[in-house]
């Protein structure tokens, strides 16, 4: 997947006198230190692993020498730079970077505070050019790889990060250096007078029993108290303050940065006024604005101008042609409003078919291995017998399957949400729709008798083992019981063990719908005879896509988990519809491409059975 995405990652860095140049107004750090960490996706809410692959790391932008070095990533005013990037390095999975700063007298204070190891940490800025995701089984995302990645800035940050990741001695160049306690050399440093303390803790605000400790210790003087602070600051915290949008730090990076909490606030909020559905508490304080607002916004987020001139529609070009987030709002939004349409708009046959996954576009191939062989009596002295085991095979490739849409800059100045519901709607309901298809059409091939198999027969055909009845006739007793007999009694791979495949679903086309409800109801008769032996046993399931096919053949399905007769596959880390925006060119806009990747066949005909009906 090629993407372009901002990140705040962060990495601490410890500073100590022996670490830093102050002729040079120099100090080395280690910006990432390889461990991955939690976050959360904007579009699923799902918490995933983010790491970044060191072999994909392009280190341009810091050894040009032009990247700067930030008050807490602020890109506005310039007084924010407080330094610069001289040059930045990989060894053995972690990077470091040179910094020079600023002799400015307002850095000075920043400046003393690295230098005496009070401030500590830093953080990275960094876009993701390209990634893969890795899905669980119920395609949720789990762990994002970034095989290219390039930071862009550094910044000095109060939040804090990897404990591990430490500044480098300045004689050594290459080799870590381990924090010391400023009481390990403080002997011409004399003892803080309480009121000194009190004064300093009331601005740090970190607790009545860190004060307690503090106060009681003896001879501790300001430096010290500073650096105890800052190790206190360094080590809690560990979840976010969704109120004011802070970030929470774990291992090497922050599980969401201010911008980050913002984005997903205003997807949120779009996502209410679009649907109609309460706002989250994040999303609740964007719920007002409207998308030329929100294009502002992202604007300044990443250091451009809120007052811009030539109205509205300058402001939107802006955010569509520049790095502002702005593009990836758009698309979080349609993103959203289009899986939970994708979701919702699952048909019959997704049910009844065992879902998958392909590495690649290669054939996939389906091995049924047979049943084990009956163990035979061993009598004394007598030798052990082999037996064997047989095995049929199916198989079926993936493709690849896509569009591209439009959304106009004329429905973003005009607000115009509508414009964003109804393409991500109209999207998930027709990847949803194809997939359905897709499987219908296997199901229904061959004038309904179903793809032909690898043993050469039909899915339903009388060579196995009846699973397709001779002549048609509707639901009922009769029916319904012989397709149970046949699919309980269907045998293995050999020929000879029993499968045993329980029927659990009952399809039928819309216009038999009706009917086999009736059938299936629940029923209290009086007499044993009138009790109806599939209440409670099948769940009735339909699709009108069965009706242009035929208004009477229905099909009794096994549990796909137990004895799978379709499959149906994505490739692996890409399950689903996939996603992709570009500022448009052929239309004057944002451009989505949607992409799935999908392969399905009939794999087994044991789990199956077919009725003509009537």
């Amino acid at each position: 997947m090629s993407t372009t995405i901002t990140e705040c990652l962060l990495a601490s860095t410890q500073a100590t006198p022996s670490s830093v140049n102050r002729a040079d107004r120099s100090l080395t750090v280690v910006f990432y230190s390889g461990t991955a960490i939690q976050r959360v996706d904007p579009w699923s809410g799902d918490v995933y692993d983010l790491t970044l692959d060191p072999a994909g790391a392009d280190l341009s932008r810091l050894n040009s020498g032009a990247a700067p070095v930030l008050d807490s990533h602020s890109r506005v005013p310039v007084a924010s730079q407080v330094g610069v990037v001289k040059a930045a390095r990989e060894t053995r999975g972690q990077f470091f970077a040179d910094l020079k700063f600023s002799s400015r007298p307002e850095v000075e204070g920043l400046w003393n505070d690295l230098a005496e190891g009070v401030v500590r940490c830093v953080s990275m800025g960094v876009e993701l050019l390209e990634y893969r995701d890795e899905m669980d089984d119920r395609d949720r995302l789990v762990r994002r790889i970034a095989t290219k990645w390039r930071p862009f800035e550094i910044s000095v940050v109060t939040v804090p990060a990897d404990p591990g990741a430490v500044s480098l001695s300045h004689e050594s160049g290459q080799s870590m250096k381990t924090y010391t306690s400023p009481t390990q050399g403080a002997g011409t440093e004399t003892a803080a007078a309480p009121n000194e303390l009190k004064t300093l803790l009331s601005h740090m605000n970190l607790g009545a029993e860190f004060d307690s400790a503090i106060l009681a210790t003896p001879g501790i003087t300001l430096k010290e108290a500073k650096c105890r602070a800052a190790d206190v600051i360094c080590s809690r915290d560990t979840t976010p303050d969704t109120q004011h949008g802070s970030t929470a730090a774990t291992g090497a990076f922050v599980l969401r940065s201010g911008e980050e909490t913002a984005h997903q606030g205003m997807i949120d909020a779009l996502y209410s006024r679009g649907t109609g559905k309460a706002p989250s508490d994040n999303g609740r304080r964007f719920h007002g604005m409207r998308l030329v607002e929100m294009a502002r916004e992202c604007l300044s987020y990443r250091g451009g101008p809120r007052i811009v001139a030539g109205g509205e529609s300058k402001v939107v070009e802006l955010a569509l042609h520049t790095t502002s987030d702005f593009p990836n709002l758009l698309s979080g939004y349609a993103g959203k409003v289009l899986m939970e349409s994708y979701q919702a708009a699952t048909g019959a046959l997704k049910t009844v078919s065992r879902r998958s996954t392909a590495s690649d576009f290669k054939l996939k191939r389906l091995i049924r291995r047979g049943e084990f062989p009956d163990l035979k009596l061993v009598a004394e002295h007598a030798e052990y017998t082999h037996g064997t085991i047989g095995e049929s095979a199916e198989s079926y490739r993936l493709d690849t399957y896509g569009r591209i849409f439009g959304i106009t800059r004329q429905a973003i100045i005009n607000d115009d949400l509508s414009a964003f519901t109804t393409l991500g709607q109209a999207i998930g309901q027709a990847v949803a729709n194809f997939e359905d298809n897709f499987l219908i059409d296997i199901l229904t091939s061959n004038s309904g008798n179903g793809p032909t198999m690898g043993d050469t027969y039909a899915l339903f055909d009388a060579a196995h083992h009846f699973n397709k009845s001779g002549s048609g006739a509707a639901i009922g007793d009769t029916t319904l019981d012989a397709a149970r007999i046949a699919m309980r009694t269907q045998k293995g791979v050999d020929g000879v063990t029993i499968v045993d495949a329980q029927p659990r679903y009952l399809i039928v086309p819309v216009t038999k719908q009706t009917a086999a409800e009736k059938y299936l109801a629940s029923l209290y008769p009086a007499q044993a005879s009138n009790v109806n032996p599939f209440s409670g046993k099948l769940e009735l399931l339909t699709d009108p896509r069965l009706d242009a096919k035929s208004t009477t053949r229905w099909y009794m399905f096994a549990d796909p988990d137990v004895v799978p007769s379709l499959e149906y596959s994505y490739l692996s880390g890409a399950e689903g519809p996939q996603t992709e925006t570009r500022v448009g060119f052929e239309v004057d806009g944002l451009e989505v491409k949607v992409r799935v990747d999908f392969g399905a066949a009939a794999i087994d005909w044991r789990g199956a059975y077919c009725n003509a009906g009537a």
